[in-house]
C-alpha cells in the first residue's frame, strides 16, 4: 500500500509535463502531500482491524492532494487515479498490474533491496500507457519540447554591441547575473520554523497552519533554489562553459 500511495504521487506528478492534456491546471503537489497521506494510512492501518478503502481514499484524494485542485473536473481525474492505486486488488490480487502493459505492479518482496531491484529495473523511459494516456500525448509533449528547444536556440544566439560605457552585452548581462546573485536571499531551513508550530499532536499529525507554514517555504525554497542555479546557469552560459537550457 505504501509502494502504490508512492507511485501514485509520481503518476499525477509526471502528468504535468503533458500540460493540458495531463491537468488543467499545473498543480503544485509537493513532498509534504506524500508524507502527510503516508502518515494518515500508517495511522487508519494501526486503529481498524479492516482497511477502510473509503476513508482513505476521501482524506488522500479529496484532502491531501484534493486541496490543491481548483478545477471540477481536475478533482474527479485525480480521484479515478487514485482508485487505481488504493483498492483491494493492490493488496489480494497477485496479478494485479498498475497500467495494461503489466509492467508496473506492487511488488510483494521480503527486503527493501527487492523492491529497490524491481524500481531500478523499470523503464527509464515512462510510455505514456502508465499515466492513462495514449501514444499522441508522448508525440505533443515532445513537439512541445523540441519548440521549446529552438526558441531556446533562437533566443540566445550572439547579438554583439559596444554600449556607451564601452561593455559588450555579455559583460553587462555577467555584470547584472552577479549583483543579483548577492541579491538572492538564503534559504529557510527547517532550524529556522518555530517549534511549537511545527509540532506533531498525539496523533503524529501536524496542524492546518503548520501544514500550510511548510507548503509556503517548500514553495520559497524552491523559487531561491531557482534563482541561484538560473543565475549561476547564465554566467557560465555567457562565457561559453556551458550550453544555455
Amino acid at each position: 500500500m505504501l509502494f502504490s500511495l508512492s507511485f501514485f504521487h509520481a503518476v499525477i506528478l509526471e502528468r504535468r509535463k503533458f500540460g493540458p492534456h495531463g491537468w488543467n491546471i499545473n498543480y503544485e503537489f509537493s513532498d509534504s502531500d506524500l508524507q502527510t497521506s503516508i502518515t494518515m494510512l500508517k495511522n487508519f492501518l494501526l486503529e481498524n482491524e479492516e482497511i477502510p478503502w473509503d476513508s482513505i481514499k476521501f482524506m488522500t484524494g479529496q484532502i491531501n492532494y484534493g486541496g490543491r485542485v481548483t478545477d471540477d473536473l481536475d478533482r474527479v481525474l485525480l480521484m479515478n487515479i487514485l482508485a487505481i492505486y488504493q483498492n483491494d486488488d493492490v493488496v489480494q490480487s497477485e496479478n494485479f498490474r498498475f497500467s495494461p502493459s503489466g509492467t508496473y505492479f506492487a511488488p510483494k518482496h521480503n527486503s527493501i533491496s527487492e523492491i529497490n531491484d524491481y524500481i531500478d529495473s523499470l523503464p527509464y523511459e515512462d510510455a505514456p500507457e502508465v499515466f492513462g494516456m495514449q501514444e499522441n500525448a508522448n508525440l505533443t509533449y515532445l513537439r512541445s519540447k523540441s519548440a521549446l528547444i529552438i526558441d531556446t536556440i533562437l533566443n540566445v544566439q550572439p547579438r554583439q554591441f559596444v554600449s556607451t560605457q564601452g561593455k559588450s552585452s555579455d559583460e553587462q548581462v555577467t555584470e547584472l547575473a552577479v549583483i543579483l546573485q548577492h541579491q538572492v536571499p538564503d534559504l529557510i531551513l527547517a532550524d529556522h520554523f518555530a517549534k511549537e508550530i511545527v509540532k506533531t499532536n498525539a496523533q503524529g499529525l501536524l496542524s492546518c497552519l503548520a501544514t500550510v507554514l511548510m507548503q509556503e517555504v517548500q514553495r520559497y525554497n524552491r523559487l531561491v533554489e531557482k534563482l541561484n542555479s538560473s543565475l549561476d546557469l547564465l554566467i557560465k552560459a555567457v562565457k561559453g562553459i556551458v550550453l544555455m537550457s
